[in-house]
């Protein structure tokens, strides 16, 4: 919270709001859809990792790929 306090004010609102209200969800933690819908559609990344200035990186050149469903598809061909 405080990454998003400092990196991101116009949603720390919504994310504290999320959090509050998270689920469990077969095994999993879910966020409360509702308040987190209200934030701005920003990438985490962008919002709170690329600012930060307590994080390290290292290169990585291993043909990644954010695999979302069209990548995904992009790496295999579907059945009928």
């Amino acid at each position: 919270m405080a990454a998003f306090e400092r990196h991101a004010p116009s949603i720390l609102d919504s994310v504290q709001m999320a959090v509050e209200l998270v689920e469990a969800d077969l095994g999993f933690l879910r966020l409360a859809a509702e308040p987190w819908s209200r934030a701005d559609n920003i990438a985490i990344d962008v919002a709170i990792m690329e600012p930060a200035d307590n994080l390290s990186v290292v290169p990585y050149d291993a043909g990644w790929s954010d695999l979302g469903w069209d990548a995904g598809w992009s790496h295999m061909q579907p059945d009928a």
